[in-house]
């Protein structure tokens, strides 16, 4: 059973193709990845929720907005981890809604640390309204059907390695090349993700986490992105990095800590602020994002519980 899971897995890497970059883009990637990762779920280790809203390029008229909620959480198996992850993204007249259900099978590879296998299935649909665009020539047929919206299944793959100290991840979220609206303005590309984070001690009351992002489409430039995040107590995150599409990012985060001996963290608050540089910081006042998460607390589940999670 696990081995015909691993070969699945691995055919849905290999059969998939590249395509232009469409997914949305997060500067809280940290903390999100069950979004663009099915084998993130469960990786929390407790039923956990995430939100998050994203403005970007604030003063663009038509500028990306994006809304996501994601929930993932552990069965009583510890080896299953079922998860969901939804996002609503506009940019000037294109919607696009995607759902996917994802399950990750999980085994441990060292005393803590865990390698997960993930598949997801859902759906993605996409319009275009016609009414928001000026067209140059009214009779051009590629013009008048564009109102007619299209939804397409989604199939995506991945593998997550962790444990309290390090993670890793790659993951596949669109396996299937469709092709929408005539078969001539838009296309739903696969994006291949590359994650990486590590968590060292600075001293009593401070740590800091390097992570870094590496994105691939075919037909568009690898993005990339490096993060140092500094904790302070275990309670405040403050983080700064660099985008290479010519942008720096900041980000605040809060734990709230509702049980202060099990330290356990149930609410985090965060915000983050993308600053464009060279042609864009003329006429944006930057991207802005805010991101919520709530984490079931359950005393059964074990000593795990006693510390914050920083993966």
């Amino acid at each position: 059973m696990f081995k015909k899971f691993i070969y699945m897995v691995l055919l849905l890497f290999i059969g998939s193709k590249a395509g232009a970059q469409q997914d949305p883009l997060y500067t809280h990637y940290v903390y999100n990845e069950n979004l663009f990762n099915p084998a993130y779920a469960g990786s929390r280790e407790m039923f956990s929720i995430n939100s998050l809203f994203r403005a970007q390029w604030v003063s663009f008229e038509g500028a990306p907005t994006t809304v996501t909620l994601g929930a993932s959480a552990p069965l009583k198996k510890d080896k299953i981890a079922l998860g969901g992850a939804f996002f609503y993204d506009q940019i000037g007249a294109t919607n696009r809604i995607g759902l996917n259900m994802q399950y990750a099978y999980r085994l441990n590879i060292a005393e803590k640390s865990k390698i997960s296998f993930g598949i997801q299935a859902g759906f993605i649909a996409q319009k275009i309204k016609r009414s928001e665009l000026d067209a140059y020539n009214e009779g051009d047929p590629t013009y008048t059907g564009l109102d007619a919206s299209q939804i397409m299944p989604n199939f995506g793959a991945g593998v997550y390695v962790y444990s309290d100290r390090y993670a890793v991840g790659l993951s596949v979220p669109h396996i299937l090349n469709n092709e929408m609206l005539n078969k001539k303005i838009v296309n739903v590309n696969n994006h291949y993700f590359l994650t990486a984070s590590t968590i060292f001690d600075a001293g009593s009351a401070l740590k800091i986490k390097p992570s870094m992002i590496v994105k691939l489409v075919k037909g568009s430039p690898i993005q990339g992105e490096l993060t140092a995040n500094f904790i302070i107590k275990d309670a405040f995150w403050l983080g700064m990095g660099y985008r290479t599409d010519n942008a720096g990012t900041f980000t605040a985060m809060y734990n709230l800590v509702k049980n202060k001996e099990e330290k356990l963290t149930n609410v985090r608050i965060g915000y983050g602020y993308d600053l464009e540089w060279k042609q864009l910081r003329q006429n944006s006042k930057g991207s802005h994002e805010i991101f919520l998460s709530y984490e079931f607390k359950k005393r059964s589940f074990g000593e795990i519980y006693l510390s914050p999670r920083y993966f």
